[in-house]
């Protein structure tokens, strides 16, 4: 199962998808070459259409780190 599963799996499916939306938002904001990376694809869900770059983006652009902050974040929320 991919990082990506087990968050809409947590989350489920609506409010993984609003938070994807959101984060797909910003990174295009900031990097508008995003559209140009394999990682940004797999997140918004659409296939390939030609070769893209492998890497991931860093520090706040980062698919992997906004991935394991979801699930971190569902498992360990804010106390009240």
């Amino acid at each position: 199962m991919t990082l990506r599963d087990q968050v809409v799996e947590r989350l489920g499916v609506i409010e993984s998808y609003q938070r994807f939306s959101e984060f797909i938002y910003k990174l295009y904001e900031a990097r508008p070459d995003c559209t140009n990376y394999k990682v940004y694809h797999w997140l918004k869900g659409s296939g390939p259409e030609k070769d893209f770059r492998e890497e991931d983006f860093e520090g706040e652009y980062s698919v992997e780190k906004f991935l394991l902050s979801l699930l971190e974040e569902k498992e360990n929320p804010p106390s009240q």
